[in-house]
């Protein structure tokens, strides 16, 4: 029960022939044509085989072209099914679907199915969904995701879907809705649905499967293992021998015998995340140590407890422990930096603060601190036990303009649960910056407190601005005589080509993550020259045009790019020629966070990308003898990698300043070394 998840493209695919296009390219490109923003795409095999003619599992130029023409036709259509929570099967057997519609029109509207699964790891991916339906095809030839053409099996179960299975031989199962044949509807992969992206499983379940109609319950029985009485011998479960005492009776005479009952019972219980932090859906602590101590007292009313028996709650937060009917024990929750707190003996119950440390005075002299706890007396069996963790955990993310630490805005982040508890959801750029700091009284500061469960998750850039509008007459004007190279991309397949689309938010162990996604776009250099050190006069220092070699004085020649300032040497004609020139060179990216908003970074190094560095190659055309003179190959001195932040300033050679003697030197900043 509880809403049902949703999913996110796995796209960030790429393929080694770029003539070509993977299964996994076609797949992102039908996503970029869907209107649901966090929709899966699972691709049947024959529609794949019907473009892939040469049968090579990769569609030519000529193959793509077919199959966008089939897009544009909407001939390609997708069926579309609700995917909720993964359930385990234990104890549950004869599944059965219960209409709890109101209105007799309903019949043969909604088909409900349950997906057999290996294990409780929910697919949480495109891709790990694509191999999830190509694995249930190998194993079940007549598997399909086709409308079904009724809402139950013919014994009033769900749909098979061509599985023969019951979902009971399976550890779990993945509860799948559509609507039936007889009501089919499909979605078509609109070429302009890129504009109009809404959140996938709200908008696919009202559109397409209306609460008046929607209203219908999978049904189990579950049955769980009687308890069966042994007498003094070992519990063992239902294969624990019996034993036997024979005991001599004369007659009219009386003999006994005490016999003691070894029976033991059930209680059991869950460690849970805050429904608050998962959308609502119960989502389990996977793994959580479980200590059991059992009480012992004396006849004065002296207790002790005798050291812990450890259990550990399965991949979903639950547990179960056997003990002895009549036994008081107290059980404490753990897990290793989890703050744990307990709630009550309902899933409805919530604590949000750990209860006050108990020393426990243990049977080895020795003591054991708790605070995650509660004691049961005199056990009977089936008692149920409820615990928290309201863990709070910080994370740092955001796209931001190259390693500055300024923040885009009008970007888009899908958050998914790596164990696929409770449905995805996209933040946008104010959800983020309404989080609270983790230190409020810094402003500047980009790490906040996550404000879901203390779960692993994967994050994905789902939206980023364009950038057609950036160009360098849209600079400051004391940047406007820069020369940009820009990136040669746009955000999301600056992120994609470099795999770094999807990001892992290891919460469950770390306490702090970082998704920093730090574009590094367009890269600009500012070379400046002046005749003293001071630059109290300075030009902006242009380059010169081939066979030019003389300056043309006379406001009646034409234009020449050779300059004044170009020059450097005795003068000898009163032009004031300077026999030193000086020269600063400001490297920079810039980049458009905002509408008309520009923000340039000089920052080349980053804590969280040990990559990222800045290379400057520079040579002459003056001094042959120059190890940097353009003839050469240019060894490591020709190249310069440290800039100041503060100014964006290139230091030359081994100076503290920031400006450095020249002589008819050119820079280049090699973009391609700036890596991320």
């Amino acid at each position: 029960d509880g809403p049902p998840n949703s999913g996110c493209l796995d796209s960030s695919s790429s393929s080694t022939d770029s003539s070509h296009v993977s299964k996994e390219e076609f797949i992102a490109y039908a996503q970029t044509r869907m209107e649901y923003s966090d929709a899966f795409v699972i691709l049947p095999d024959d529609v794949w085989n019907s473009f892939d003619e040469d049968g090579d599992d990769s569609l030519s130029v000529t193959e793509f072209m077919s199959a966008v023409s089939a897009f544009d036709d909407g001939k390609i259509k997708g069926t579309p099914w609700l995917v909720y929570s993964l359930q385990e099967t234990e104890y549950l057997t004869g599944f059965y679907v219960n209409d709890e519609s109101s209105s007799s029109s309903n019949d043969e509207y909604l088909a409900i199915a349950l997906a057999p699964n290996a294990d409780t790891t929910m697919p949480n991916s495109n891709s790990l969904w694509q191999t999830w339906y190509e694995n249930m095809t190998a194993t079940f030839s007549s598997f399909s995701l086709a409308s079904p053409d009724s809402s139950a099996d013919d014994d009033g179960g769900p749909v098979t879907l061509g599985v023969t299975d019951a979902p009971e031989t399976a550890s779990a199962f993945i509860p799948l809705v559509a609507r039936t044949s007889a009501n089919a509807v499909q979605i078509v992969f609109d070429e302009d649905a890129e504009s109009t992206k809404t959140s996938g499983f709200d908008a696919l379940l009202s559109t397409y499967f209306p609460s008046t109609v929607a209203d219908q319950t999978v049904r189990a029985t579950e049955q769980i293992d009687d308890v069966v009485h042994v007498f003094e011998v070992t519990d063992q479960g239902n294969d624990t021998p019996q034993s036997e005492k024979k005991y001599p009776i004369k007659h009219l005479g009386n003999a006994g015998d005490e016999i003691k009952d070894n029976t033991v019972v059930t209680v059991s219980g869950i460690v849970r995340f805050p429904g608050s932090r998962t959308q609502d859906v119960v989502c389990g602590l996977p793994y959580a140590t479980i200590n059991a101590y059992k009480k012992i007292c004396s006849l004065k009313g002296e207790c002790e407890y005798e050291e812990a028996t450890e259990y550990t709650a399965d991949s979903l937060g639950y547990f179960e422990v056997s003990v002895t009917p009549g036994e008081s024990i107290l059980f404490a929750a753990s897990y290793d930096t989890h703050d744990l707190c307990y709630a009550g003996t309902s899933l409805e119950d919530e604590c949000d603060e750990a209860g006050v440390a108990l020393t426990l005075s243990l049977s080895s002299s020795t003591t054991e601190d708790v605070s995650a706890y509660v004691e049961l007396d005199a056990i009977v069996g089936g008692e149920y036990m409820v615990f928290y963790d309201f863990t709070a955990r910080t994370v740092d993310v955001g796209l931001y303009a190259g390693a500055c630490g300024t923040s885009y805005s009008n970007y888009e982040m899908l958050i998914t649960p790596a164990n696929g508890c409770g449905a995805a959801v996209t933040v946008s750029h104010t959800d983020i910056n309404g989080w609270t700091r983790e230190d409020a009284s810094d402003l500047t500061s980009n790490v906040r407190y996550w404000p879901y469960a203390a779960m692993d998750y994967y994050i994905q850039l789902d939206d980023a601005p364009t950038l057609e509008d950036m160009v360098a007459s849209s600079f400051d004007n004391n940047k406007q005589d820069a020369t940009c190279t820009a990136s040669g991309s746009d955000i999301l397949s600056y992120f994609r080509d470099r795999d770094l689309l999807v990001r892992t938010l290891g919460f469950l162990e770390s306490e702090s993550e970082t998704a920093q996604y730090q574009f590094h776009g367009m890269l600009c250099a500012l070379p400046t020259i002046s005749d003293d050190s001071r630059f109290s006069s300075s030009n902006t220092f242009a380059s010169i045009a081939d066979g030019e070699t003389c300056i043309e004085l006379d406001s009646n020649s034409a234009a020449t790019t050779l300059e004044l300032y170009h020059l450097i040497g005795l003068d000898q004609s009163s032009l004031g020629v300077s026999e030193n020139k000086y020269v600063k060179l400001e490297i920079f990216e810039a980049h458009s966070t905002d509408t008309n908003t520009i923000e340039y970074c000089s920052t080349f190094s980053s804590s969280s990308n040990a990559d990222l560095s800045v290379s400057i190659k520079v040579t002459n055309d003056v001094l042959t003898e120059d190890p940097c003179h353009s003839t050469k190959v240019a060894g490591s001195e020709c190249y310069l990698d440290t800039v100041d932040t503060g100014t964006g300033y290139v230091q030359f050679g081994e100076s503290t300043a920031t400006e450095e003697e020249s002589s008819s030197t050119t820079t280049d900043v090699d973009s391609s070394s700036t890596t991320t």
